[in-house]
């Protein structure tokens, strides 16, 4: 009897472990806050609805890894909430309000406060320090400016990049000149040496 009621018990526990995982792995989006080594339909709703706006979380499959965290990072910058790489509450409520209207995403800006033509190089955690000169963690989205050009902190649109910060510097950025951040020397390469228009965002 002792043995039936245990291997009984066993069994329900094992079915409430099955179900709690499977309800946290079909959570809707916005049921949890997400971050970096979680996984679900729930990730890969929240990869859909970013790449939908232009901000490239990587592979769409459910596993939220460092593409999609400097995804998240890049939208929390670009709306100015606190910049920590967690899709939580804010985060969701604004990609569906993005989806709700319609938005044409984070295109190229209509308003802006100035154009500067600006020559780029990239750089990625592989050929850098991972930390940036305002103390900020290297990824996608950052990039090294000379302060007296740019000042550290500006909101900006990088022509062929997308949205931006400057938070970053380097003894050979001077003058017009700026590097932008990834995160491979693979995409480095891929992007080389261009001229950008640098839309400089109020």
């Amino acid at each position: 009897m002792r043995t039936r009621l245990f291997l009984i018990a066993v069994l329900l526990l094992g079915m409430g472990i099955f179900a709690f995982v499977s309800t946290t792995e079909a959570a809707p989006l916005g049921d949890r806050p997400l971050s970096i080594g979680m996984s679900g339909d729930d990730v890969q709703e929240l990869q859909v609805k970013l790449a939908a706006i232009g901000l490239d979380p990587g592979p769409i499959d459910g596993k939220f890894g460092r593409m999609t965290e400097s995804a998240v990072m890049l939208l929390q910058q670009i709306k100015q909430l606190n910049v920590d790489g967690v899709a939580g509450s804010e985060v969701v409520q604004l990609l569906n309000e993005h989806a709700i209207q319609g938005s044409r995403g984070f295109a190229a800006p209509e308003r802006y406060r100035q154009v500067i033509t600006a020559r780029s190089t990239a750089y990625a955690p592989a050929s850098s320090s991972n930390i940036t000169y305002s103390g900020t963690r290297l990824r996608r989205g950052v990039v090294a400016v000379d302060p007296r050009v740019i000042p550290l902190g500006t909101r900006m649109y990088v022509e062929g990049y997308g949205y931006a910060v400057a938070e970053d510097t380097g003894g050979a950025i001077k003058g017009n000149k700026i590097d932008v951040a990834f995160l491979s020397l693979d995409e480095c390469y891929q992007w080389g040496v261009r001229d950008v228009n640098v839309y400089i965002l109020d």
